[in-house]
């Protein structure tokens, strides 16, 4: 009997991040960032690559790949920086993390207390850059707002002004639509450094994607004024689509669903049990026609066939989300030739998770999004043979174990003016949970 023992050496990975932004160039030494640091830091790279495996970064207002020397970014983001990082490297052999930056920052949180950097667990090295001495500066830090808004009503925006060196000065915020101010307020500072918050509503008057610029009245002998604009956009909607969640019996399922979707100012959520309707309304087509779509949550199941529901709603384009679990009577939801068939499921489940479908093209995930996605717990999905409908797209498969499967999880039918679409497991609230745990919120499962 022989055993083979196989070892592979994995050198450790060495991340180093430039910052890209704007102010590297404001201070005495911008003649030397400018000529003699690019080569200096290709330099150092190329030593550390001898015996380290060495990925690099750029970051101002976003982070990606490889070394920016522009230094053109307005904004600066470092605790974005340090969020992506541990997406990306979390489970990984990081021996250090290498960042070039004058430390100034004025967007995102303070990175000195940034909670990824301290979950990473891994030394920080810093290139201290750029001018260190405090020098008279207006910034907008922050603007916090909400991206929809809808007409004739308000919509809060709080603007967060950092001063340095500016004691006894005064300025002015202004917000500007279109070219056009439609809002002033005077400031004043009454320490050296100080940090204000200004509070206001903005009428929502027009329909569409409406362009805010939000600035900063300069004070003589400013360092730099590039901080003293933030621009926000807000999607101003004529009215919320309303969606209604029909599910066979009560299930944690539902709530985490309806808490998905309000949280999206943009859709209002009714969730009933479809025992509330008695057959003659589930055939009658003005009910669910106030609906921009109805979420069916196990359904039909083999106490309510929906026969009735079924007929009423297919002389109609209203859309459908199906959410299959150990309630739902296949038989009666393979004759509807919704996205896709599962037959010999025998009242047996698999726990299956998610694989993304790189061919997918309806619409995208952002990136960080995915390191969460694919660590989420496992719905329950039928045992059986699965066969998608011509013309079907397939956003998820299943993955059983560590095998991926050509069995759709989450699969979508875009043909004809009636969409449908298809969840082939139950467990979507175990995925909240998991993005709250992982995250401290759920903005991740929210968005998908």
């Amino acid at each position: 009997m022989l055993k083979t023992i196989s070892t592979q050496v994995e050198k450790p990975i060495i991340i180093v991040a430039q910052d890209n932004s704007a102010s590297i160039l404001i201070g005495k030494d911008s003649a030397y960032i400018e000529g003699e640091f690019k080569p200096q830091m290709e330099e150092l790279i190329a030593e550390l690559r001898s015996d380290y495996d060495v990925n690099t970064y750029s970051f101002g207002e976003g982070v990606g790949e490889g070394l920016g020397f522009t230094f053109d970014e307005k904004q600066t983001d470092i605790s974005l920086l340090f969020k992506d990082l541990y997406n990306i490297y979390s489970n990984r052999n990081v021996g250090a993390i290498i960042v070039a930056s004058d430390g100034i920052f004025n967007k995102g949180v303070n990175p000195k207390y940034s909670v990824d950097l301290k979950r990473l667990k891994t030394p920080l090295y810093v290139i201290a850059m750029g001018d260190t001495s405090v020098k008279r500066d207006l910034a907008i830090s922050g603007v916090r707002y909400n991206r929809l808004a809808y007409l004739g009503n308000t919509f809060p925006v709080e603007i967060d002004i950092v001063a340095r060196q500016c004691a006894g000065e005064n300025s002015k915020v202004f917000i500007a639509k279109d070219g056009k101010e439609i809002y002033s307020q005077k400031i004043v500072f009454d320490q050296s450094s100080s940090f204000l918050q200004v509070a206001i509503q903005i009428e929502a008057e027009e329909e569409g994607i409406q362009h805010y610029a939000i600035s900063l009245e300069p004070l003589e002998d400013e360092i730099t004024i590039t901080n003293n604009r933030w621009d926000i956009y807000i999607d101003v909607l004529d009215s919320r689509q309303k969606i209604l969640i029909l599910a066979n019996s009560p299930h944690p399922d539902l709530a985490s669903l309806t808490q998905a979707i309000v949280a999206n100012d943009n859709y209002q959520v009714e969730e009933k049990l479809v025992s509330e309707y008695n057959k003659s309304v589930l055939r009658n087509t003005k009910e669910f026609e106030q609906y921009n779509l109805i979420i069916l949550h196990q359904l039909p199941s083999h106490k309510y066939p929906l026969k009735e529901f079924f007929g009423a709603i297919e002389s109609t384009s209203l859309p459908l989300l199906t959410i299959i679990g150990s309630q739902t009577n296949l038989k009666s939801f393979n004759s509807r030739k919704t996205c896709v068939s599962i037959t010999g499921a025998r009242s047996k489940f698999n726990e299956v998770t998610p694989e993304l479908i790189d061919e997918f093209a309806l619409f995208q995930l952002e990136q960080e999004h995915l390191a969460t996605i694919k660590k989420m717990p496992p719905l329950l999905a039928p045992f059986g043979t699965y066969k998608a409908d011509v013309g079907t797209s397939s956003f998820f498969n299943q993955k059983i174990g560590v095998v991926v499967t050509q069995k759709p999880l989450i699969i979508f039918n875009g043909r004809g003016e009636a969409k449908s679409a298809v969840i082939t497991g139950e467990g979507l609230w175990r995925w909240q949970l998991h993005d709250a745990k992982m995250n401290g919120n759920h903005e991740i499962y929210n968005n998908l």
